[in-house]
């Protein structure tokens, strides 16, 4: 920077008149004027400034007063604020000049940190100034370890501007990766890498996953892919294959109604089979589905018991159901391996065309009821009970079919139960035979009569008085007849 003129030479062998030595005197002042401080130079400050403009429009005024903007130009600016965006600067009142990144790109919110020395050179290629940092193609060279905690400042960054690069966001304790395709851990020690996160705080919250599907509202749209979970490994071949997958959708993207889809993929005989699928959303507001093999593989879907016994038992490839049991060929629909079927009374249901429906009521009758809304009671047609010269009165509900009179040595009485009365209906009435099966009914009559007073073809009573004879009768709720 030095504009020192030498001064008028004297002349060996002569006299130096004062005005010489004066002047000798005035020019090496000058020139020494024009050279940095000891002060800068013990400091290394020679180029450095602070800042006294503004945020994105910065202005400094250089210890060693710039003559023009010249390539290689170096300033060291502290800055008073911490830049927005793009940003510029003014050197030595020589003029306002963008300040770029090395690769001539804006610079973007925290760039410049409001403290921290920022370093920059000029060039007039791109007539800016350019950070000497945050180059978009980085070191050439291996980085040297870091032996101590490296800070990063509110919205500082590291990687490439205009590719991957991770950012520092304190105020919302955020890091944040953008501009990436794929994050890729790799170890090659057994059961590694392991990804862990963790909660360490005293509550009742765990770590989370999310998965952000982030459209413009117009774009969004029902079954939208919002999230993927893929588990790859490699075959005897060495091609890598797609085993299993979890798959996140938007089944239902309406406001208001909003529902979600999760599949469960797995590789079925070299095909990616949709095992499970959870859907809030069926094509109709408010009802979903659980649908298991959505692709119609040949699956099995089989529920194990206590011990390991089959509880439950669906094949894929017949859509035949066993209970307790796989399905045999020849065991068509749905087969009960052993066990009992319990059913809860229930009314008269509505019929289905060409559906038959079997059912109990509160009457403790089976019914069955076919396709045309017919309702059929089934008869318990084999009950007999043996009586052994004694009166039969059970005053219950039995299910008593055939009262069989094995001894008669006096005269006996049948008294039908109230609760069998009533079992009975005009359309299914209750059926009850009476046998003398000793042949002595001739002689020790058996009096039939029904508990609550009701009639049996009109009559308080009806009488067997023939030996080895019958009486066969129904009864309807209330009265009983003779057929």
């Amino acid at each position: 920077m030095s504009t020192f003129s030498s001064p008028e030479d004297a002349i060996p062998a002569t006299r130096i008149h004062a005005a010489q030595l004066n002047n000798l005197d005035s020019a090496t002042a000058t020139a020494f004027a024009l050279l940095p401080t000891n002060l800068n130079i013990d400091n290394g400050t020679i180029c450095f400034a602070s800042d006294t403009g503004a945020a994105d429009a910065y202005l400094v005024a250089t210890p060693q007063v710039a003559a023009g903007y010249v390539d290689g130009l170096s300033v060291v600016m502290l800055p008073s604020a911490t830049n927005t965006g793009a940003s510029t600067i003014n050197v030595d009142s020589l003029g306002v000049t963008p300040i770029k990144r090395l690769d001539n790109s804006a610079l973007t919110a925290g760039d410049i940190i409001v403290g921290i020395p920022a370093s920059m050179r000029y060039s007039t290629v791109t007539g800016s100034f350019h950070l000497q940092i945050g180059s978009s193609t980085g070191p050439s060279t291996a980085p040297s370890s870091i032996a101590t905690s490296l800070i990063m400042a509110d919205g500082a960054w590291i990687g490439q501007s205009a590719g991957p690069k991770v950012t520092f966001d304190a105020s919302n304790k955020y890091l944040e990766i953008t501009g990436c395709k794929l994050l890729h851990l790799a170890s090659a020690t057994a059961a590694q890498p392991t990804l862990k996160i963790e909660n360490t705080n005293d509550d009742e919250y765990g770590a989370k996953i999310e998965f952000h599907k982030s459209v413009s509202p117009a774009a969004a749209a029902d079954d939208d892919e919002i999230g993927r979970i893929a588990f790859w490994g490699k075959d005897l071949s060495g091609a890598a294959s797609e085993y299993f997958r979890i798959t996140t959708f938007s089944s239902d993207v309406s406001n208001g109604d909003e529902a979600g889809k999760i599949i469960f993929g797995c590789l079925v005989d070299n095909g990616l089979s949709n095992l499970l699928v959870l859907n809030g959303y069926t094509g109709v507001v408010a009802k979903g589905a659980v649908t298991i093999n959505d692709n119609g593989s040949d699956i099995d879907v089989i529920i194990k018991q206590s011990g390991g016994a089959d509880a439950l038992y669906v094949q894929g490839s017949s859509g035949n159901v066993g209970i307790g049991a796989e399905p045999t060929p020849s065991m068509v629909g749905l087969s009960i391996e052993d066990g009992v079927v319990t059913i809860k009374e229930t009314t008269t249901p509505t019929a289905d065309t060409n559906y038959g429906k079997v059912y109990t009521k509160n009457d403790n009758k089976l019914y069955f009821q076919d396709g045309a809304g017919t309702e059929h009671g089934v008869e318990y047609t084999d009950t007999r009970v043996a009586v052994n010269d004694a009166d039969y009165n059970p005053s219950v509900l039995t299910t008593d079919h055939i009262i069989a009179f094995t001894e008669l040595l006096a005269a006996r009485s049948v008294i039908i139960s109230t609760e069998d009365v009533a079992a009975g209906t005009s359309s299914h009435p209750r059926v009850f035979v009476v046998k003398d099966e000793v042949g002595k009914a001739g002689a020790n009559n058996i009096t039939i009569s029904l508990e609550g007073g009701g009639t049996i073809d009109g009559a308080a009573t009806a009488v067997i008085r023939g030996n080895y004879h019958s009486l066969s009768l129904y009864c309807t709720g209330t009265n009983c007849f003779i057929y």
